[in-house]
């Protein structure tokens, strides 16, 4: 389908929809548990829903932060603000005030939309914040009669330049609180464009995202969906339990973005023979985290005709490469090649580009690299700069490239790590135990091994295990709480008198308290 339409209607975001429904109203563009929507009737919720933030005084420009589950009512409020020109933020219902605080602080929303129950779990907050907040129902219309509105499709906006910018994407930083990552309209759509060349998603396929529209690798799915103009099947991360492969089979789901939680759940699955059908896939993609191989051997055991497509990417621009099914029989520990219009390169410490197979720092260029930090100028700087004339990403990956071009990952230069499939700082988790009373230092060690268990040491008075999980929950999203807990009488130091976290890995039982 994608290559049925122009891309110079799909310079926004909101156009990666308005062009499929021009294409094709009434055909179905996304299953929910509550109803099925055609695109025309998303295109027509979301016109009716653009003119309702209006009439709440949205301007151009200003930040409108969206805290609903995965749901028609996300995807419509996101397109309503591509439409005015504000910018989404898109966050999880897991989020704590611990780091909903700075949020409202750093990105100064003028509108929250929101749930009722997120709403009451977090009233104090919010009403602290003093940002203006509705709740979905009263300013997205999910009951539009799409036939009647088709006219209304036009671009509000055309006049806007599409180096605008579309949303702000919070992710781990390195400074311990989240960081705002500017996503730009155009940055977004030539992702789109150049990721769906790679995996060539059909006009017939459904795609089935289990994964939260928080996530960006959970709301791309939206937009590849859209502008291959298929059909999305939203779920959510509760799906994924005992009746998955029901709800796939039910939903007839083609293609599956798989976080590696989610391929464990289907491994275990099919171990046990907890399925009545199994669904028809074609494809599974993954990325934010490795999949161990024997995992995926005992996945295509089962489903032997289904491509399997490896990515790697960074939301700070989006997806560097994706490695082909058959590509990866030879190059089974690549993440694959950078996608078409990207240009990659290993440098060493001094900046200079390093031979095939020799080990530095990935560096990308390409017109997806976004436009840096928001409110975080020093960053920015030090992570995204000019090289060569070119506006380029230091990605703080320590990566090897072979002389076919394909990308192989070593680590972080930093102490970002992912965990559970998403992105988290050491630094942040150590900054939410030592923000719990009691609590006198925390070090936490990163896995050496993806899957290995992530344990956090503390030390303090009148602590427990039990005591710290909780609180850790009050301050954190469940993916980051560490998996072990251990508290001890103190630190072990280095000369230069800082914890010493390669002897706490070597703790035994009897130095634990």
């Amino acid at each position: 389908m994608a290559a049925e339409r122009s891309d110079k209607n799909t310079e926004f975001v909101h156009d990666l929809l308005f062009a499929a429904a021009d294409l094709h109203p009434q055909k179905t563009a996304l299953l929910t548990e509550a109803r099925n929507w055609s695109y025309a009737d998303l295109a027509a919720a979301v016109v009716l829903t653009a003119k309702q933030l209006k009439a709440n005084g949205v301007l151009p420009g200003q930040r409108v932060l969206i805290i609903l589950p995965n749901s028609a009512d996300t995807i419509i409020a996101v397109m309503a603000c591509s439409q005015i020109g504000a910018i989404f933020i898109v966050l999880s219902e897991e989020v704590r005030p611990f780091h909903l605080e700075h949020i409202f602080a750093d990105a100064s929303p003028v509108l929250l939309i929101t749930s009722a129950s997120f709403y009451g779990l977090n009233q104090l907050c919010i009403e602290k914040s003093g940002v203006a907040w509705a709740l979905a129902d009263t300013v997205v219309d999910n009951s539009p009669e799409g036939a009647l509105l088709r006219s209304e499709w036009v671009r509000e906006g055309e006049e806007r330049d599409d180096t605008s910018i579309a949303c702000l994407i919070y992710t781990s930083g390195s400074t311990g609180m989240p960081k705002a990552i500017v996503s730009c309209h155009n940055q977004i759509c030539f992702a789109v464009r150049a990721i769906s060349k790679r995996l060539a998603y059909r006009p017939d396929d459904i795609v089935g995202c289990f994964l939260p529209f928080s996530f960006d690798y959970g709301f791309y799915q939206v937009y590849l969906s859209f502008y291959c103009g298929c059909t999305l099947a939203a779920g959510s991360q509760q799906d994924i339990g005992p009746h998955l492969f029901n709800r796939l089979s039910a939903w007839g789901v083609t293609c599956l973005p798989v976080s590696p939680v989610i391929l464990k759940a289907m491994i275990v699955l099919l171990e046990r023979r907890r399925y009545k059908e199994l669904p028809p896939l074609r494809m599974i993609t993954n990325t934010g985290g490795y999949l161990p191989h024997p995992q995926i051997d005992a996945f295509l055991s089962v489903f032997p005709a289904c491509g399997v497509y490896l990515m790697y990417g960074l939301t700070e621009c989006k997806r560097v490469s994706i490695m082909l099914p058959e590509e990866f029989a030879t190059k089974r520990f690549s993440v694959g090649r950078p996608l078409d219009g990207t240009a990659c390169y290993v440098l060493d410490a001094d900046g200079h580009t390093l031979p095939p197979g020799e080990i530095g720092e990935l560096v990308v260029t390409g017109p997806h690299v976004m436009k840096g930090y928001w409110n975080a100028e020093e960053l920015t700087r030090k992570r995204f700069r000019y090289r060569d004339g070119q506006y380029t990403l230091f990605t703080g990956d320590q990566c090897a490239m072979d002389e076919d071009g394909f990308i192989f990952f070593h680590g972080r230069l930093d102490d970002l790590f992912k965990h559970n499939g998403f992105r988290v700082s050491s630094l942040e988790i150590e900054k939410a135990a030592n923000d719990i009373p009691g609590v006198t230092g925390s070090a936490l060690i990163i896995p050496a091994v993806y899957g290995d268990p992530l344990v956090l040491f503390v030390t303090g008075n009148h602590l427990t295990e039990s005591l710290l999980t909780e609180a850790l929950l009050q301050r954190l999203e469940p993916v980051k709480i560490p998996d072990k807990i251990h508290i001890v009488d103190k630190f072990p130091l280095t000369a230069n008198g800082k914890t010493d976290k390669e002897k706490l890995k070597t703790f035994t039982s009897t130095q634990i308290l």
